[in-house]
C-alpha cells in the first residue's frame, strides 16, 4: 500500500485547550471536558467524572469536538492511547494534553485510522517520539503530523474498519454480559451470607 504522512491525509490535529480559569460547577455554566483520564484504553470515552469549562474561556469554540473526531493523549503516562468521540460527546471540549485528529474523507475512512493509530505499527512510531520533559511523557504536534501510514484503496479502507469494528461491538457485548453475570453472582454470594 501507498506510505504518507499523517498530515497529508487529515484536514484537522490540534492540541486540545488549556483552561484559564478554575472550572464550573454544572453543565448550565460551561460546557463538559474531555480530559486525558476520560480516554480509556479500549478506545471509549468514559464520563463517569466530568469537568465544565467556563463559556467565556478564551477559544473555547475553537476546541469542540465532533462525531468522529479521535482524540490522542499527547502528554503523560499513557500518551499515544486514542478514542473515538461518538455521537454522544457532540459538542464537547477536549482538554490540554491530548489532540483532536479529522480526516480527509477523500483520502481516509476516519474509523480505518483511528484503528490503525491503534495499531502496533503507530504506537511504535509513537514511542520513538516521546520525550520526557518535566517527568512527564510526551510528543508533539510535528512527530505526530510525521507519523507513516499505510493508506489502501478506501474501499478496502472501509472493509478493514468495518471488521475490526464488529469484533469491537462483539468483545464490549461479552464485556457487559461477564459484568452482568458476575453482578448476579455477587448478589447470591450476599444472599447465602446474609441467610446463614
Amino acid at each position: 500500500f501507498k506510505i504518507c504522512k499523517l498530515k497529508d491525509i487529515i484536514l484537522f490535529l490540534d492540541y486540545g485547550l488549556m483552561p484559564t480559569q478554575d472550572y464550573a460547577f454544572t453543565e448550565d455554566e460551561g460546557l463538559p471536558m474531555i480530559r486525558v483520564t476520560n480516554i480509556m484504553k479500549d478506545g471509549y470515552i468514559n464520563m463517569d467524572k466530568v469537568e465544565y469549562i467556563k463559556f467565556n474561556t478564551p477559544k473555547l469554540k475553537d476546541k469542540i469536538v465532533q462525531e468522529n473526531d479521535i482524540l490522542m493523549v499527547q502528554c503523560g503516562n499513557t500518551t499515544g492511547k486514542c478514542a473515538m468521540v461518538t455521537k454522544e460527546f457532540i459538542g464537547y471540549t477536549y482538554g490540554s494534553f491530548s489532540f483532536a485528529i479529522r480526516t480527509n474523507p477523500k483520502i481516509v475512512n476516519q474509523h480505518f485510522l483511528f484503528y490503525l493509530l491503534n495499531s502496533k505499527i503507530v504506537q511504535e512510531q509513537l514511542n520513538r517520539s516521546i520525550t520526557i520533559t518535566s517527568v512527564r511523557p510526551n510528543t508533539t504536534k510535528p512527530e505526530v503530523e510525521n507519523f507513516l501510514i499505510p493508506v489502501p484503496p478506501l474501499d478496502k479502507q472501509k472493509k478493514i474498519a468495518e471488521h475490526i469494528s464488529a469484533i469491537r461491538k462483539e468483545a464490549q457485548q461479552l464485556k457487559d454480559k461477564t459484568k452482568e453475570e458476575l453482578k448476579k453472582a455477587s448478589n447470591e454470594i450476599e444472599k447465602i451470607l446474609l441467610t446463614q
